[in-house]
Parts: C-alpha cells; structure tokens; sequence
C-alpha cells in the first residue's frame, strides 16, 4: 500500500523486525554506502535464501552419512530439513512480495518534443527504473525463474511434500473403532464390544500414529500444528499471506478499493478458518 502512511515508531519497528524474515537489504542502510537499484535489491533478496537453504541441505546430508547408525541418520537429515522448511516459511511472503514488485508497473502520460502523446512505463517500486529499458528485459528472464521458485515453488513444495506423504499425516483408522456416526440409536446399548468414537477421538488417534511414524518426521513442520484432517491447511496459509501482501499490490494500486480489497481477504479468511477450526489445539482456532 504505497500511498498509506505509517506512523515513525511503527515503521522502525517493522524494519527492525525485518531481521524475522532475513531482509538484511531492509535492515541494512544500503544507499548509505553504495548505489543500488531495485535490481540490485530483487537479487540480494532472492540470492541469499537460496544459497543459505543449499548450505543447511548440504551440510545435513554430510552430517548424516557421517552418522553410522541408521536411526542417527535420520535424526540428523530430519534436523536439517526442519531447518530447511522453517527458512523457507520465514522468507515466503517478503521475497515473494519483492520478486512481484518487479511486475507491477506505474503508468504516466508526458508529451514529447514534438508535441505527441506517450507513455512512460516504470517500475512502481523505482521509478528510476524505465519497464521498457534493455536492463528491465534482462533481469525479467531472472524475475520469471524467481517467480516460479518463490511464490509459486514454495507452496507447491508443501502441497507436493503434505500429498505424497498423506497417507502416513492423515493415517486410515477405519479399520478401528467406528466414528460416532456409527452410533446405536439414543436409548439402545452398544452391541458388546464396540468402541464409540467421536471426531475428536478419530483425531487425536491419528495424531498419535503419525507421531510414531518416523518416515514423515521430516515435515512436520508442515502439520504439526493442523489436525490430520486439514493437514493441507498450510498452503492456504501462504496464499492467504501473499494475497494480503505481494499479490495485493496489483489490486487497484493506490486507490480506497485496494485497502477495501485487503480488509475484504482479511474477514474472507477469518471465516474460513473459524469454519475449518484447523488447528490441533482448540485454543489456537480461537
């Protein structure tokens, strides 16, 4: 939102807090000590994630063929890859937003010498950048493999991961006790030997399965936190973060209808997760 002002206080902390989401480029007063372009900035932003997450993968996969016991192995590889994940949730929304803005482009109207109408196309994020400049056609070819590595790869790195492994996350119990739906009649006993359970039993047994299950301990930074039921909900999660952030400044830029647009995924979300109730804790879907 270019045109809505922040108070001083509430912008220093924010770009303090900067640090969260390892925007060193925000952090850090680069223009205090060399020039720099928002090219410069998209590279720095994308660069650093990449080569960090390389490092913590490689150094994990080192560690654990080093481990001589297979059980070692897999705590070591399940550590790094914890670490994996938990970088790229951490980076998602503010290098997402950063490689978009490269795509979101300002308008204006100016006469030329001979008096004839044109159309000065620049970058909403840097005006000093021309869209139509041979420097903007070569970092697009960069901005486009970016695109599909951030906003669109990391959440359909989660959805892949949370699929192929779903039927360890959301384990099969119906070869258990039946679900409360399979309940006798209200006033009829039980056939001897049936087990009722409710929704939240069903539940909580697989919670405590997938728990045991070691092949899936790798992501469980992923569904933790969701129910065996919703154990998707994580990639709803990150659309929901860069529909209100990245996505939200092609929405009518700078105008009321784009401030409306946003209080309107704001509520449209808190409705979808007051009816899915996610979470594994009753607490955290209050």
């Amino acid at each position: 939102l270019p045109y809505v002002s922040y108070p001083d206080a509430f912008e220093t902390l924010v770009a303090w807090l900067s640090v969260v989401e390892l925007d060193f480029v925000r952090i850090v007063p680069l223009s205090c000590m060399m020039p720099y372009s928002f090219f410069d900035k998209l590279f720095a932003s994308t660069i650093f994630p990449l080569i960090l997450a390389t490092v913590i993968l490689v150094l994990g996969r080192i560690a654990s063929r080093r481990r001589s016991d297979p059980a070692e192995q897999r705590a070591t590889w399940t550590y790094a890859y914890s670490w994996f994940l938990l970088l790229t949730y951490v980076v998602f929304t503010g290098v997402s937003t950063t490689v978009l803005r490269f795509f979101n482009k300002a308008e204006y109207k100016s006469v030329d010498a001979n008096g004839r109408l044109t159309i000065l196309r620049v970058l909403q994020a840097d005006h000093g950048i021309s869209c139509d400049s041979p420097s903007y056609k070569k970092w697009e070819v960069y901005a486009g493999i970016m695109l599909f590595v951030y906003p669109i790869g990391i959440p359909l790195l989660y959805f892949a991961e949370l699929w192929y492994h779903r039927k360890a996350i959301n384990p099969d119990v119906s070869a258990g006790a039946p679900p409360a739906a399979d309940a006798p009649a209200d006033g009829d006993a039980p056939p001897a030997g049936l087990t009722i359970m409710t929704e939240k039993d069903v539940q909580e047994l697989k919670i405590k399965l997938r728990s045991e299950d070691k092949s899936i301990q790798h992501l469980e930074f992923l569904f933790r936190d969701y129910e065996p039921r919703t154990y998707l909900f994580i990639v709803f999660e990150c659309v929901r973060r860069l529909a209100l952030t990245g996505m939200l400044i092609f929405i009518f830029p700078g105008s009321a209808s784009q401030i409306v647009v946003g209080l309107f995924v704001a509520v449209f979300s808190q409705l979808i997760i007051a009816a899915a109730g996610p979470y594994h804790e009753d607490q955290d879907d209050t």
